[in-house]
Order: C-alpha cells, then structure tokens, then sequence
C-alpha cells in the first residue's frame, strides 16, 4: 500500500464487510471451487459441508429447535478460511484499469486509486466491488468504512455508493497499523508507546535483586513481547521522521535499563552492545530490506523493483525529497546490500508456458507411504528397510529419485534443509527459528 501511495495524490477506502464470515453465500463458494478445478465427490462433499448445516442452543440444560442456516461457513473449521477466501480474491482480482487496486487480508480491504482521476476511479470501483459483493452473499457496512485522501489538503466530495455517503477521515487503522493522512505514523508511534507501557510494567514486576529473572529470560521478554509490536510494522516506518523513531527507541532502552536495574545515565551503546541488540533503526532496516528482496521477486512486482533500483542510484545531495523508495534505498544501501537488488531479475515463467484448464488432470500422481508406526519408535534398520519398499513400489523407469530432508535443533532453534541425488547433494542453512514444516518443504524445493 504505502509503495503505491507514497509521493502522490491518492484515495484509499477502508472497506468493512457486515458480517463477512455469517453471510457468505454457499452457491459462490461451490461456484468458485468448480471454477478452480475442484469436481467429483470432493465438490460434492463440500457442498455437503457448507450447505443445510443445523444448530441449536443450550440454556440451563434446555435445549431450543433446531435451525437451519441458510448462508455463512461453519465458525471454528479449518477450511472456513480457505472457502471464505475464495470469496475475497475475486474481489482483490476485479478487472478495475490503471490506477485501481484492491488490497485484501480475510475480511479486511482496502481500495487505492491513484493517477489522474482518481476520485472518480474510486467512485467507480466502489460501485463495482459492491455489485460483486451483492452477488457473492457479502454486503458493505458503510456506517465503518472510511476513506483517507493523501497527498491533498483540499476538502472532497464524498464517495457515494447507493445514496450512502462514505466519510472521510484524517486516521484509520488497516491491519493494525494505524494510516494517518500525512504518512507520518506519529499516531501509529503514540499507540505502539501507549501498548508497550503497559508490557513495560510487567517486566518491572518481573525484575527483583532477590528473587526476579535473571536478564536472559527479561531479554526474551522484550524481544518477544515489546519489540515484535514494532518489527509487525518495520515497512511503514521506514518514512517515519527521527523524532518518531527516537519514541521508539527510548522504549528499548527503557526496557534495557529495567533489565539490568541500570541508571539513565548509563551510556546506550554499552547496553545494546552488551545484549546484542541493534537500534530500533538498524532493526527496521534490515527487516525492511529482507522483506522487499523476498516480494521483488514475483514478475507482476516490476515496477516496485525498478523504483528501488532508480532510487539506489540517486544522489541524496540532488534527490532530497524523501519518498518511501528513497528512504528504502537508504537502509538498503546502510546495509550494503545494494548487489541483492541491482543484480536481481524477476523470476518470470517461460514464454512458452500456458497455464492448463482447471478441469485437466494433473501430469503428476503423488502417493504417500505411510510409516508402519511413529518414526521415533523404529530403529534405523527398520526405517531403511520400510524407505526400501517404497522405492520398488514406484515405477522403475524414467524415475529420479531424490532424499530430502529438513531438521530443526529443538534446543538451539538452528534449521537446516538438504537433498541428495546421484549426480549432486545440495544443502542449506536456515535462519534460526524456522519451522520443520518450513524445512522439509526447502528441502523439496531445493530438489526440484
């Protein structure tokens, strides 16, 4: 979001949806799923699962009549999401021009028209995502949605959808970062400050000359409790101004000084030398550059990688309007990391590739063995014998065969993935704290 609005007139329309989970019609859900390719008894057991579903209440060991729901996804089931977010990248996918984008996570959207006519672009995709929505079961609760005008001072009409006028705001929250008109996150500063005082108070409590925790397990503390609410927003404050990133880093040296029972006189750098700790600067930009070295890779992110590379190459004494690109170019270049960009090209699919019909079948089969009981139970023997087996089960010709791995150290948290095949072995480090899921499938892709 803030890539496509940062330096630029802008409309951006938080979306609420009534009751998003309660009124999802089944018909679009099974309509999509076909559309997807799902057919057969798995389209039929879903529009079992989904449709004509009962329930009843229970007060004071009474029981009321059953009723039968009409709309909605069974609240709690792991495939609720799934079958919900159908619903949704049809909306985030509506063919809307230039200029118009539809941003989603679950329930929560945000619609950004930029370019010249823009307000009336956002008249006329607000219109058109609460057509769609009237068809797929969903409906728009314009008393909670807002919209935010950037980079314009002037008052504007508002945005109408049959007859309801949407109100303009100066701040609102979007998955809990708060977006003020200006993009200077001083109100989002004012409630990380404001959450963290709070968590703060516990980790005084937790301290003690005599019988408190001891700095490892206050440390842990911080990181996990206090400085993950700031690392959750690293990308939007990378334009915050240094007097909001000093708000924040009086909030880490606060919890340091509480850590070690130290004075406020006690000089900065020793406490985060001392716990290994970088500056709430260095830590945005870090996380920030990680992140945009891992979503520049999609072919449709072009444009946001040309924009960093033109900004790299900018001189800071000609270009000193900062702009979000800008200030990402300057973490990235404080890291020296400026070869991860300037070298890195989008992975775009072969020119001859053309995406398959849904309704195809697959060009693959996967078949799964089963182990005879929990691996942790089976002696070494026993696992190659049964790993044996399931080699002569599979076809024989045209048939690599590649062993793949992932482990996580269950005390020290290192992860690593590796493959071995007849012609190369390939293996890879982790960072710290992945999960085995995460490091098996690295292992897999590693090997294909």
């Amino acid at each position: 979001m803030i890539f496509l609005i940062s330096n630029r007139k802008a409309i951006v329309t938080f979306v609420d949806l009534e009751k998003a989970f309660e009124l999802t019609n089944p018909t679009a859900i099974l309509a999509t799923l076909a559309g997807k390719g799902v057919k057969g008894k798995l389209l039929t057991w879903t529009m079992d699962f989904i449709t004509e579903r009962k329930g009843r209440v229970r007060f004071q060991g009474h029981y009321s009549d059953y009723k039968t729901f009409e709309n909605s996804t069974p609240q709690g089931s792991i495939l609720s999401p799934y079958l919900f977010n159908t619903l949704i990248e049809i909306l985030v996918s509506l063919p809307l021009g230039d200029g118009c984008t539809i941003i989603g996570y679950a329930d929560d959207l945000a619609v950004i028209t930029t370019g010249t006519h823009y307000l009336r672009k956002a008249q006329n995709t607000l219109s058109t995502l609460d057509s769609k929505c009237q068809e797929l079961g969903l409906k728009i609760n314009f008393a909670k949605t807002r919209a935010i005008h950037f980079g314009s001072t002037k008052p504007s009409p508002p945005l109408s959808v049959n007859g309801t006028d949407i109100e303009w705001a100066t701040c609102h929250p979007y998955l809990g970062v708060w977006m003020d008109k200006g993009l200077s996150f001083k109100p989002h500063v004012a409630a990380i400050k404001e959450k963290t005082r709070t968590r703060l108070c516990v980790m005084r409590s937790l301290t003690g000359l005599e019988g408190g925790a001891n700095f490892k397990v206050l440390r842990t503390f911080y990181v996990q409790a206090i400085r993950s609410i700031t690392d959750y927003s690293a990308p939007m404050l990378t334009t915050a101004s240094p007097t909001q990133i000093q708000v924040l880093e009086r909030i880490q040296n606060q919890a340091l000084r509480i850590s070690w029972v130290l004075p406020k006189w006690t000089k900065i750098c020793t406490m985060t030398t001392e716990a290994h700790l970088p500056t709430i600067s260095d830590r945005i930009n870090t996380l920030n550059t990680a992140l945009l070295h891992k979503v520049v890779t999609p072919p449709t992110k072009t444009s946001l990688l040309q924009r960093l590379q033109q900004a790299l190459q900018q001189d800071e004494d000609l270009f000193t309007r900062k702009t979000w690109a800008k200030a990402s170019a300057q973490g990235i270049t404080s890291l020296n990391a400026q070869h991860l960009f300037h070298q890195h090209r989008p992975d775009r699919q072969h020119p001859a590739y053309m995406e398959p019909p849904p309704w195809n079948e697959m060009p693959w089969n996967i078949s799964i063995t089963q182990l005879s009981s929990k691996k942790a139970s089976l002696s070494h023997p026993e696992l190659r014998r049964q790993a044996q087996r399931a080699e002569k089960a599979a076809p024989q010709q045209g048939v690599e065969i590649y062993y793949t791995d992932g482990s996580v150290d269950p005390t020290t948290g290192r992860a690593a993935a590796a493959f071995v095949h007849p012609t190369s072995i390939g293996h890879f480090r982790l960072p710290d704290g992945s999960s085995t899921l995460q490091a098996e499938l690295v292992g897999i892709l590693k090997g294909l």
